[in-house]
C-alpha cells in the first residue's frame, strides 16, 4: 500500500479531493529520486509534530503538502515553562495538538494542566518558550480572530443570576457579529434552541439563571460557549457539578460537535476513566512534567490507556 502513509492526514477529505492529491504526488513526486519512505516519514513528522518546516520538501510538492497538513493544524507549545513566586508550575513542556480531534489532558490537581489550558488560549503571558497557532505566533493573533475561533469555558465561570437562560447564551454571538455582520432575533433563538434541545435545557430558556441547579447552570455555560460557533473549544473541567446522566449527555454532544463539524475539543479533566470513550488523544501531565502524549486511532485503545 505505497499511498497508505497519507490516510491520516486527508482521510476527512472528499473522494475527489483525496484522488486529486495523491494523483499529484504520483504523477510529480514518485518519478524523482526522492525516497518515497522518506516522504512517508517526513509526512508523518509533519502531520504528528505539527512542524511548520518544508525545507526538505521537494519545491513541487510545497503546495500539495501545505494543503494536506493546513488542516491538521492547532497548536504547539515549545519549551514552555512557567514560575509563581519561585516555584516552577510547567517545566520544558513541549506540546503538539491536532485540529479536529478530542483531545482531553489528565492529571492529578496541582500538576499544571489548567495552566497548560490558559497558556493555549491565551491567559497567560508570563511563560518562557513559544505557542503557535496555525504558524501564527500566539501573541501576533488579535483578540476578535481569537475569540471567533476559540472558545474557552474555565472552571469557574461568571454567571449573571439576573437575566434569563436565553439572554445569557446570546451573549456566545458576540464575536460572531460586526457593523456589517449582524444575526436576527429569530435566527439567534432558533439556533439557541437547538443547542438547548440537545443539552435538555429547552425547558428553562425563560428562567432566570437564578434559579436554575448548578448542572444546568454548568451546561448552560457550556451550552454558550458551543453558540459562539468556535472551530476549536477548550474545557476546563467541564463536567463538574454534573450527575452522570448530563456527564454522558454532554460528552455525546460534544463528541458530536467533532465528528460532524471537525470541532476541536480540548478538555481538561482529572478522571481519565469519565472520558475514554470519547477521546483521539490523551495527554497526560504530572507535576508541571509532560509525561505522556497518546494517539488513540488505530490504536488497541484499552491497551494504550491501561499503561496510563
Amino acid at each position: 500500500m505505497k499511498y497508505s502513509f497519507f490516510s491520516l492526514p486527508i482521510k476527512e477529505w472528499e473522494v475527489k479531493q483525496n484522488q486529486e492529491v495523491l494523483g499529484s504526488i504520483e504523477k510529480r513526486y514518485l518519478k524523482t529520486s526522492f525516497p518515497a519512505v522518506q516522504l512517508a516519514n517526513r509526512k508523518m513528522l509533519l502531520i504528528s509534530n505539527l512542524s511548520f518546516s518544508y525545507s526538505s520538501v521537494p519545491g513541487h510538492l510545497f503546495r500539495i503538502y501545505k494543503r494536506l497538513s493546513s488542516h491538521e493544524l492547532f497548536a504547539k507549545l515549545w519549551d514552555n515553562q512557567i514560575k509563581e513566586e519561585d516555584k516552577r508550575l510547567l517545566k520544558n513542556i513541549n506540546l503538539s495538538l491536532a485540529s479536529g480531534k478530542f483531545i482531553a489532558v489528565v492529571g492529578r490537581n496541582g500538576s499544571g494542566k489548567s495552566t497548560i489550558a490558559k497558556i493555549v488560549v491565551n491567559l497567560l503571558s508570563n511563560y518562557e518558550g513559544q505557542v503557535i497557532w496555525s504558524g501564527k505566533e500566539l501573541q501576533t493573533i488579535s483578540i476578535k480572530s481569537f475569540a471567533q475561533n476559540v472558545s474557552y469555558i474555565p472552571q469557574s465561570s461568571i454567571i449573571y443570576n439576573d437575566i434569563s437562560l436565553l439572554d445569557f447564551i446570546a451573549i456566545g454571538f458576540s464575536p460572531r457579529e460586526g457593523l456589517l455582520t449582524k444575526i436576527s432575533q429569530a435566527e439567534k433563538e432558533r439556533q439557541i434552541m437547538h443547542v438547548l434541545s440537545e443539552l435538555n435545557l429547552q425547558k428553562e430558556v425563560k428562567k432566570s439563571l437564578y434559579t436554575l441547579s448548578g448542572g444546568n447552570k454548568q451546561k448552560a455555560i457550556i451550552a454558550r460557549s458551543i453558540i459562539q460557533g468556535a472551530k476549536i473549544i477548550v474545557l476546563d473541567e467541564p463536567l463538574n457539578f454534573l450527575d452522570i446522566k448530563n456527564k454522558i449527555l454532554v460528552l455525546e454532544y460534544l463528541k458530536s460537535l467533532q465528528v460532524k463539524y471537525g470541532t476541536t475539543i480540548v478538555m481538561i479533566h482529572h478522571d481519565l476513566d469519565q472520558v475514554k470513550d470519547y477521546l483521539d488523544e490523551v495527554v497526560v501531565v504530572d507535576s508541571g512534567f509532560l509525561t505522556n502524549h497518546i494517539r488513540l486511532e488505530g490504536s488497541p485503545r484499552g491497551e494504550l490507556l491501561s499503561n496510563l
